[in-house]
């Protein structure tokens, strides 16, 4: 990997060699991109799914494997009215923002898959509109809305290659 762009172009070989720090810097942060597209579905699923015990909230998560472990509900103290919901919520997008961290920007752009998912037997029946609190369901398809969204943005941005972008 190059590590330096020189901004001075005198021969081929730097000609190359700035082509080569701009191609890696394009393909790590593709996975970058990714990456942070995860966190922003997992915001969005787990901001509109109901709340009843918190355990649907609780279970969205990011991985580069398929989800199947069920998390207990995050319960760090219990409001007088039930669970604290947006305890519930930050420890989501936290524990999401670690397991990001935790995978290789560079596997991503390879084609390593990341999934957004929740493993609770009853999310696709609150996704339907069976909760009294979202009749209108559909946060599958909001999340994937905000991710296109996210994802049109940063390219927009120019970031792809105007830096060295970090989860």
């Amino acid at each position: 990997m190059v590590q330096k762009f020189s901004p001075v172009v005198n021969s081929l070989e730097a000609l190359g060699d700035n082509m080569k720090f701009f191609a890696d810097r394009f393909y790590r942060n593709v996975g970058v991109m990714a990456l942070k597209a995860a966190i922003v579905g997992v915001e969005a699923a787990a901001v509109r799914t109901p709340v009843d015990t918190g355990l649907a909230r609780s279970n969205w998560q990011l991985k580069d494997s398929k989800v199947t472990v069920l998390r207990p509900t995050y319960t760090p103290g219990k409001r007088k009215q039930g669970i604290d919901e947006r305890s519930v919520y930050g420890s989501v997008v936290s524990a999401a923002k670690s397991a990001a961290r935790s995978i290789r920007p560079e596997a991503v752009a390879g084609g390593r898959s990341v999934y957004v998912s929740n493993p609770t037997p009853y999310i696709g029946s609150l996704n339907a509109g069976t909760s009294p609190q979202n009749l209108d369901g559909n946060f599958d398809m909001i999340a994937v809305q905000l991710i296109e969204g996210y994802i049109a943005s940063y390219l927009r941005s120019g970031s792809l290659l105007t830096k060295f972008d970090t989860v």
